[in-house]
Protein backbone atom coordinates (compact mmCIF):
# COMPACT_ATOMS: atom_id res chain seq x y z
CA UNK A 1 0.00 0.00 0.00
CA UNK A 2 1.21 3.23 -1.13
CA UNK A 3 1.63 5.96 1.85
CA UNK A 4 0.53 9.86 0.40
CA UNK A 5 2.97 12.19 0.83
CA UNK A 6 3.10 15.74 0.60
CA UNK A 7 3.90 16.83 -2.87
CA UNK A 8 6.78 19.13 -1.75
CA UNK A 9 8.20 17.33 1.66
CA UNK A 10 10.36 19.78 3.49
CA UNK A 11 12.01 19.04 6.76
CA UNK A 12 12.98 21.83 7.95
CA UNK A 13 9.71 23.32 7.30
CA UNK A 14 8.54 21.33 9.88
CA UNK A 15 11.41 21.55 11.77
CA UNK A 16 10.40 25.46 12.20
CA UNK A 17 6.54 24.69 13.04
CA UNK A 18 7.72 22.32 16.06
CA UNK A 19 10.18 25.17 17.33
CA UNK A 20 7.44 28.05 17.34
CA UNK A 21 4.81 25.74 18.56
CA UNK A 22 7.04 24.74 21.24
CA UNK A 23 7.73 28.42 22.48
CA UNK A 24 3.74 29.34 21.83
CA UNK A 25 3.03 26.71 24.28
CA UNK A 26 5.83 27.37 26.68
CA UNK A 27 4.78 31.30 26.92
CA UNK A 28 1.13 30.67 26.87
CA UNK A 29 1.84 28.01 29.92
CA UNK A 30 4.18 31.12 31.73
CA UNK A 31 1.71 33.57 31.22
CA UNK A 32 -0.92 31.85 32.56
CA UNK A 33 1.08 30.52 36.01
CA UNK A 34 2.68 34.12 36.58
CA UNK A 35 0.95 36.66 34.30
CA UNK A 36 4.67 38.84 33.54
CA UNK A 37 4.37 40.91 30.58
CA UNK A 38 7.63 39.70 29.15
CA UNK A 39 5.67 36.04 28.90
CA UNK A 40 2.69 37.65 26.79
CA UNK A 41 4.75 39.18 24.32
CA UNK A 42 6.72 36.01 24.04
CA UNK A 43 3.37 34.15 23.32
CA UNK A 44 2.08 37.09 21.17
CA UNK A 45 5.33 36.75 18.71
CA UNK A 46 5.11 33.23 18.60
CA UNK A 47 1.66 33.40 17.78
CA UNK A 48 2.03 35.27 14.97
CA UNK A 49 5.36 33.40 13.72
CA UNK A 50 3.38 30.27 13.65
CA UNK A 51 0.27 31.94 11.59
CA UNK A 52 3.18 33.76 8.87
CA UNK A 53 4.71 30.24 8.63
CA UNK A 54 1.22 28.50 7.83
CA UNK A 55 0.16 31.68 5.45
CA UNK A 56 3.42 30.82 3.64
CA UNK A 57 3.16 27.04 3.43
CA UNK A 58 -0.68 27.38 2.26
CA UNK A 59 0.53 29.91 -0.77
CA UNK A 60 3.00 27.43 -2.11
CA UNK A 61 0.93 24.82 -2.26
CA UNK A 62 2.33 22.67 0.52
CA UNK A 63 -1.03 20.82 1.80
CA UNK A 64 -1.76 18.37 -1.31
CA UNK A 65 -5.05 18.79 -2.43
CA UNK A 66 -8.24 16.71 -1.66
CA UNK A 67 -9.59 15.58 -4.95
CA UNK A 68 -13.70 14.98 -4.75
CA UNK A 69 -15.29 12.38 -6.01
Amino acid sequence: MKKPESPNSNYFAFFIIIIADVSFLYNLIQYIRYGLDTYLYGFIISLGIGIMILIYLWKNDYFPKQDKH
